[in-house]
């Protein structure tokens, strides 16, 4: 059981300005605790209120393979979900020359 499940946490449960704990910790560069509240169940698609940037945008607009990879791997991850902008994703990983291949 993580530790998540065990204190029933809220893995979604945004800030004042929508942005997730899955999403603070992508920006942040907290690898680890990403990994954790990716595994435990984290939404991959929840988007910010200042742009329409979830934690799968992010996560490639900041070239982080490793948590791209894992995301993909959940089956629930939109790849057409845009921004505020009209960018997805993939857009973003392309931009960045990011390949998760």
């Amino acid at each position: 059981m993580s530790l998540f499940a065990h204190w029933s946490a809220n893995l979604d449960k945004a800030d004042e300005d929508g942005t997730s704990p899955l999403a603070a910790a992508i920006v942040a560069g907290k690898a680890e605790a990403a990994a954790a509240l990716v595994a435990a169940g984290a939404s991959v698609n929840a988007p910010n209120r200042l742009g329409g940037e979830g934690p799968l945008f992010l996560a490639a607009k900041l070239g982080q393979l490793s948590l791209l990879r894992q995301m993909l791997a959940t089956g629930t991850a939109n790849l057409d979900q845009q921004t505020s902008y009209g960018q997805t994703a993939v857009y973003a990983a392309t931009l960045h020359r990011v390949s998760v291949t």
